[in-house]
């Protein structure tokens, strides 16, 4: 009982030993698991940024009709396939990276069903790609689904953001007019029986031009990660141009709001074919029309991401190693937004 009494009564004291010391408390089981987790999922994006060494920049171009729209599913018990997953699947096979080093980023998180021809995307790499990355367009091509390819591939400085990079981004919507559909570009252009009124329809595309609060052409978004917090957008250009077989709506803009470009779309459809007055539009956009009113957005499939517009610099190594993190400052001032402003002005997922 003594030799008992003396172990306890030693305990005691290293223990207080140890508080004076600093020693953090013991953990009960529980959390010393939360805390192992918790730990453990930081250490792979802690060991991932430190294998990032060379970045590189791919341009792609995809029918959308078989993907889930551009980003990954995360946390799907089935996820679909999407063009992200597809690019991932490739680029671990001939990098050999794992998809927490690669780091893929789109300029825009297109919507199930919507096209591309200028989607550009970011990523790591641990070691150099041959000639500087040109030779992996070719495996990208070997190894990808028919219905995605690769145009162009480059070594980009670390700064360089395929998203907040972005200056302008160009979508375009195809609209076909007439009395027979065309088989041909059934998937890839909405089709109206009726013909549009070309000049109702070029008053009303004015009527987008400027800054504006959009809300009323802005879908809820479920991820909440990607929620923005305010509504306004500005919009460089909204053209109607008459086409072979139809029209096509041009909208350039910094950023948009969630299906933003097809509510736009739908709208304008409403205005050319008589249903309202293009005055329709500035009542939307001043919160005059209940969001409820607004009208239903345009098919996915007629819309495509048609071009993407950089600033020079930021493909120049030497420039962006010399200028550092001033290279974002820059960008934001080209924009003509504030850093406060960034994060939420470009588009978190548009279709």
């Amino acid at each position: 009982a003594t030799m008992v009494a003396r172990v306890a009564m030693a305990r005691r004291v290293a223990l207080r030993a140890r508080s004076r010391q600093g020693t953090a408390p013991q953990l009960s089981r529980a959390s010393h698991c939360r805390a192992t987790a918790s730990a453990a999922e930081e250490r792979p994006l802690d060991e991932a940024n430190w294998r990032r060494k060379h970045k590189y920049a791919v341009k792609l171009a995809y029918d959308g009709g078989n993907f889930a729209g551009f980003q990954l599913q995360a946390g799907v018990v089935s996820p679909r396939r999407t063009v992200q997953g597809e690019l991932e699947r490739c680029l671990t096979q001939l990098t050999g990276a794992e998809r927490a080093v690669l780091g893929v980023g789109g300029v825009g998180r297109t919507d199930k069903g919507v096209h591309a021809c200028a989607q550009w995307v970011h990523f790591w790499a641990e070691a150099p790609l041959r000639a500087g990355g040109r030779k992996l367009m070719g495996g990208l091509n070997g190894l990808m689904d028919a219905d995605v390819r690769c145009h162009d591939v480059k070594e980009v400085p670390p700064q360089f953001h395929a998203r907040r990079s972005a200056l302008q981004k160009e979508y375009r919507y195809y609209i076909d007019t007439g009395p027979h559909l065309d088989p041909l570009r059934r998937h890839t252009a909405l089709h109206l029986h009726q013909h549009l009124d070309m000049g109702a329809l070029s008053e009303a595309c004015a009527r987008f031009e400027g800054m504006h609060d959009f809300s009323a052409f802005a879908n809820s978004i479920r991820d909440r990660s990607a929620r923005q917090t305010t509504k306004v957008r500005t919009i460089a250009q909204c053209t109607a141009e008459p086409t072979e077989s139809g029209v096509v709506i041009v909208v350039r803009s910094p950023g948009f709001l969630y299906r933003q470009v097809r509510n736009m779309v739908g709208t304008l459809v409403r205005c050319g074919s008589g249903k309202v007055g293009p005055e329709e539009v500035t009542r939307l956009l001043e919160g005059q029309v209940p969001r409820s009113r607004a009208p239903k957005a345009a098919p996915a499939h007629g819309l495509v991401l048609h071009d993407v517009t950089y600033p020079s610099f930021v493909w120049d190594m030497d420039y962006c190693a010399k200028r550092g993190d001033d290279v974002y400052r820059e960008i934001l001032e080209l924009k003509g937004i504030d850093v406060s402003f960034e994060s939420d002005s470009n588009d978190s997922e548009v279709g």
